[in-house]
């Protein structure tokens, strides 16, 4: 199973100006909140970790609990997770299995890099857009599923983006696919800032569109189920592992 939660960060103090704020993050995440330049920077990443921690504390765990392999990828006794943010949203996915998650604001897509980023097929998908927004909603859909997927790997960046190449086929989405919901973490009592979006894709939307994905790297299809949605001006990816031993199909609890 996969659960991921979005939360508005937008209120919260700039932990640089507000030293309060960071009570109880690990010194290691502190140092790496505070090193954005930009206050708005500052809180989306200080709002992130603290979206995690709500659903650690929901399944007995603490921040301190917390562990980074050697390329930096966060897990926690056996639970993995995945962060990113965007704009006002932070999101947060939790898994037994490797998960990568990525949300981006449609705002501004760099298009003139997309001959140096996507396949050729990626690329006619682009330019087979009916107008300016949605090439520039296209060009996010693509890349939230590529990042997705280095962020499952654990590679991030360091993962050149055109190794990558993604397949929509007609057929539609396989039949079974892990189960995926939106939690309700709830906000630390302490932390009343954090709150849930006022609304968020619902569970049966993720992974739902007409289209299945595939991800293929350096030309080889790998094992993994990738999720995607749009969700307002924003666009949002999942990617988990179907090779990880704790790996279990599921079909949604009625």
């Amino acid at each position: 199973m996969v659960e991921y939660a979005l939360s508005d960060v937008s209120s919260l103090p700039d932990p640089l100006t507000n030293a309060s704020a960071l009570t109880g993050i690990p010194a290691w995440r502190q140092a790496y909140i505070l090193r954005y330049r930009r206050p708005e920077d500052r809180r989306r990443s200080l709002g992130v970790w603290r979206l995690m921690e709500n659903m650690l504390a929901a399944r007995g765990f603490q921040a301190q609990d917390v562990i980074a392999d050697s390329r930096g990828k966060l897990c926690c006794d056996g639970i993995f997770f995945s962060l990113s943010h965007a704009g006002d949203l932070a999101l947060c996915a939790v898994s037994g299995v490797p998960v990568g998650c990525d949300i981006e604001l449609v705002k501004d897509a760099p298009l003139e890099i997309a001959p140096r980023i996507f396949c050729p097929g990626e690329r006619a998908y682009l330019r087979n857009a009916r107008d300016d927004k949605e090439a520039q909603r296209r060009f996010f859909t693509l890349w939230t599923l590529k990042e997705s997927y280095m962020k499952m790997t654990g590679e991030g960046l360091g993962l050149a983006p055109e190794r990558l190449e993604i397949r929509m086929a007609a057929s539609g989405p396989a039949p079974e696919q892990p189960e995926i919901r939106m939690a309700a973490p709830g906000p630390a009592p302490e932390w009343p800032e954090i709150r849930m979006a006022a609304s968020g894709p619902a569970p049966e939307q993720l992974g739902t569109q007409t289209s299945a994905l595939t991800l293929l790297r350096d030309g080889v299809t790998q094992s993994c189920t990738l999720f995607h949605t749009a969700y307002g001006e924003y666009e949002l990816s999942l990617c988990v592992s179907n090779l990880h031993p704790q790996f279990a199909l599921r079909q949604p609890s009625a």
